[in-house]
This record gives structure tokens, C-alpha cells and sequence, in this order.
């Protein structure tokens, strides 16, 4: 992206998309606030001292913005009271898709906030909350998050305070899982509403990811049926009539080497029967 050059250290720095190169100079937070306003998709207010009022600011203008998709306040003295008023406005902003508030001063609570905002807030696929002060309370909802809402890509919390490890690569690993369902099942795009199973590859990833089969309808008049081919129509009515995928990898060494290859990927054990 073009970066505007702006002198003397001002209090906002911001980002202005390829396609609205212009010079400007800002030197307030209104100002910088106005260039959201203006139609900026990316913006990053680092080091600029920022606190939970200037947070609120920020908050007001992201209930209403429609172009906005990347956002960068790390490195400000911005508490849990600023996180809050940001995580309730993303609960109705419906652009956003990075959040990033690293080394700024967020506890337990605030992340809580923000798990909370991800409950209904189904756009965001990218969050990092490295070099903060929370800790296994939040680890716990972070990983619970991600294993909900499958748009969730990448949620960093490396730096936090905490040292429990196994916990925070649970949380790697199911980014991770999300990634490969939406890359098969979703065209890479984790922002489509309505999951696309494209083959019976990415039916059994999005089984072995855990997501809802039942309105995927088995008969030939089905979206599904029509869309995507024999294969992936027979091993779902398979689990519609209440067999396992399990049962259906055992059927044939091929569907079993299936299943192995899509457990290996997803680092998870081979499902039982």
C-alpha cells in the first residue's frame, strides 16, 4: 500500500489503499479518523499514545464504516476499557477482516470482550494479541473461539502471559484446521457465508473439522447433489443413514488412505469407528 508522508511524528499514522493515492497530512486522531471515514481500507495507529478514549473514537467510526478491512492499534496504552468499546462495535461492523492489537495493555478481561464480539462477529479472520499481559482464562476462550467461529484463521497470542504452551499450539492447530476447511470447502475465501463442499476431499476435511453435515440433503435434487459429483453425494448419505466416517474409511483402502491423508493434514488421530 502507499504510505503517506507525513513529518514531525504525528499521532496517527495511517495506510491509503493503491487505489486512492493522495497525499495527506495528518496530525490528529480526527483527522486520521476522517480518512477512514473517507474510504480507507487499511489503517495502522502505532506508537501514537492512543488511549481508551482515543479507542472509543476509533469504536464510533467502525459501527458504521463499509470499507475498512485491516486495523492496527498495537503498541498504545490501551486497557480493557478501550478493547471493549472496539469489540462492540465490531459486533455490528461488517468489513473488517485483521484486527491487530499487539503490545498493548490487555488483560484477561479485555480478550474476553473481544471472544464475545467473535460470537457474532463472522467477517474478522485474522486476530494478533502478541506481547500482552492475559492469560490461561483467556487461552481457554481464544481456543473455544476458534473452534466455533471457522472463520477464524489466525489468532496469534504468542508473548502472553503465559507459559502453558500446549495451550496456545491447541490454538495454532485449530487455525490451522480452519485454514485447510476453507481452502477445500470454501474456495480459500473465509468470508462466503454458506460453505460449498467442492469434492469428497472437502467433505471429509469438513467432517473431520467438526462442522454440521444435516442441511447438506441427500436426493438428487440437492444443490450439493447437482453441484459436486457421485463421490462426495455417496459418502454423504453414508453418514446421513448414521454411519461413521469412520465406517466408510474402512470400506475401501482408498477411502481409508483419504481419510489418513486429511487426518495428517489437520494434525488430528484417525476418527473411530
Amino acid at each position: 500500500p502507499y504510505r503517506a508522508n507525513i513529518p514531525n511524528k504525528p499521532k496517527v499514522f495511517f495506510i491509503i489503499p493503491q487505489n486512492q493515492q493522495h497525499e495527506a497530512m495528518v496530525k490528529t486522531l480526527e483527522e486520521g479518523l476522517a480518512e477512514i471515514a473517507g474510504g480507507a481500507s487499511e489503517i495502522r495507529i502505532s506508537f501514537a499514545e492512543l488511549d481508551d478514549n482515543d479507542a472509543a473514537k476509533v469504536a464510533e467510526v467502525l459501527v458504521h464504516n463499509t470499507t475498512l478491512k485491516r486495523l492496527d492499534l498495537s503498541t498504545n496504552p490501551i486497557t480493557d476499557d478501550g478493547v471493549q468499546h472496539l469489540a462492540e462495535a465490531l459486533k455490528t461492523n461488517s468489513t473488517l477482516e485483521c484486527l491487530t492489537l499487539d503490545s498493548i495493555l490487555i488483560t484477561n478481561q479485555g480478550v474476553l470482550c473481544l471472544v464475545d464480539c467473535l460470537k457474532v462477529n463472522k467477517r474478522i479472520s485474522d486476530v494478533s494479541l502478541r506481547n500482552n499481559e492475559f492469560g490461561e482464562e483467556a487461552l481457554l476462550a481464544v481456543k473455544e473461539i476458534v473452534s466455533l467461529n471457522r472463520r477464524l484463521l489466525y489468532f496469534d497470542v504468542y508473548g502472553c502471559n503465559s507459559f502453558d504452551y500446549s495451550l496456545i499450539g491447541a490454538i495454532n492447530k485449530l487455525a490451522r484446521q480452519n485454514m485447510f476447511l476453507h481452502q477445500a470447502c470454501y474456495g480459500g475465501d473465509p468470508h462466503r457465508m454458506v460453505a460449498c463442499v467442492m469434492d469428497v476431499y472437502a467433505l471429509v476435511l469438513f467432517v473431520l473439522c467438526g462442522m454440521d453435515t444435516s442441511y447438506l440433503r441427500s436426493n438428487s435434487n440437492s444443490f450439493f447433489h447437482t453441484r459436486h459429483g457421485p463421490e462426495a453425494e455417496s459418502l454423504l448419505t453414508f453418514l446421513q443413514e448414521g454411519n461413521s466416517l469412520g465406517d466408510w474409511a474402512r470400506l475401501s483402502e482408498l477411502n481409508g488412505t483419504l481419510v489418513t491423508q486429511c487426518c495428517t493434514e489437520l494434525d488430528i488421530p484417525f476418527p473411530e469407528v
